[in-house]
């Protein structure tokens, strides 16, 4: 009788579990590490407080800093997300269309490149988040 107690016990806890839903890797928080403009450092320590959130129902919330004047002063903003395919995002408050998200160290930083021409000058900006 244990035996067949054992049993039903083992193919009970086999059966009941259903493997854990895979997120995509952008899923998180996310804090602005650098933004880089042809290969200079442009991040302030202010605007390094900048925070990305993404959640897995597509929404994100964003917590922007920048510096006006003297003054740290943030901004929040929400948005919504999609994965297109493997690393391709669209971000709908994103004027530059989809976007092409780099992951690195083992998806724990992602960053992405845009390129801009004014007046005539090109210019490569990169930005860089780390999860926390």
């Amino acid at each position: 009788m244990k035996k067949l107690i054992y049993l039903f016990i083992a193919i009970a806890s086999l059966t009941s579990c259903t493997p854990d839903e895979v997120l995509d890797p952008i899923v998180g928080k996310w804090q602005l590490d650098s933004q880089t403009v042809n290969g200079i450092e442009q991040t302030t320590e202010c605007e390094r407080n900048t925070t990305l959130e993404f959640f897995k129902n597509g929404t994100i919330a964003e917590e922007s800093f920048y510096i006006d004047g003297l003054d740290c002063l943030s901004d929040t903003d929400t948005s919504t997300w999609e994965n297109l395919s493997g690393s391709t995002y669209r971000i709908d408050n994103d004027t530059e269309g989809d976007q092409t998200l780099n992951f690195s160290q083992n998806n724990t930083v992602f960053s992405f490149t845009m390129t801009e021409i004014i007046n005539g000058i090109t210019y490569e900006f990169i930005s860089a988040f780390r999860k926390l």
